[in-house]
């Protein structure tokens, strides 16, 4: 039988030009599904920031609270180190300064949210429309838990969460949720 070109048989050639084909295939699939994964992350991103930019059309004023998670309209989880009960930190019914906070929002685009923690954070903010809550939402470093919103939690980017620390600092909040955890403690 001859099926051999040079001294090669053609099962070992035809194998490795089989390899190679799929190996170029393959590289070829992952790289498309790498884009895919890629375009739906940042079309994801944007539809967070237009949900969170359209829910602010009509907001007349935002609360910053020493609390945990919103739960609803009346309650915050209790997990958060903070002092009990929860306390009006700052308040604004300036529509710039709530547009500059605003502006500090950039949604990273993630394929799935960073890791969370089993605790909340120290601050919720809330975004108040006439006398309700229209959302709200709970900082976790560079993680965000919303409450009112579409989507329950996505992630910001590093830059925009030291910018949002930086508005924070600038009205003294996180030196009230300290000043106030060492005068009255964490509550049950």
């Amino acid at each position: 039988m001859n099926n051999k070109i040079g001294s090669k048989p053609l099962g070992v050639l035809g194998l490795l030009v089989g390899v190679v084909v799929l190996g170029v295939a393959g590289a070829g699939g992952v790289a498309y599904w790498n884009a895919a994964s890629t375009e739906r992350a940042l079309k994801q991103a944007a539809a967070i920031e237009s949900g969170v930019g359209s829910s602010l059309t009509a907001i007349t004023h935002l609360k910053v609270w020493g609390a945990g998670e919103r739960q609803d309209n009346s309650r915050f989880c209790k997990c958060a180190v903070v002092a009990r009960p929860e306390r009006l930190l700052y308040e604004t019914r300036a529509p710039l300064e709530i547009a500059e906070f605003v502006s500090r929002i950039q949604v990273k685009p993630h394929l799935s949210v960073n890791t969370d923690v089993d605790t909340c954070g120290q601050v919720t903010l809330d975004f108040i429309q006439g006398d309700r809550i229209s959302f709200s939402l709970h900082l976790l470093g560079t993680n965000v838990r919303a409450w009112g919103l579409p989507f329950a939690k996505f992630p910001i980017t590093p830059s925009s969460s030291a910018a949002i620390e930086d508005w924070l600092k600038q009205r003294g909040i996180r030196d009230k949720v300290q000043a106030d955890l060492l005068k009255y403690g964490v509550g049950p």
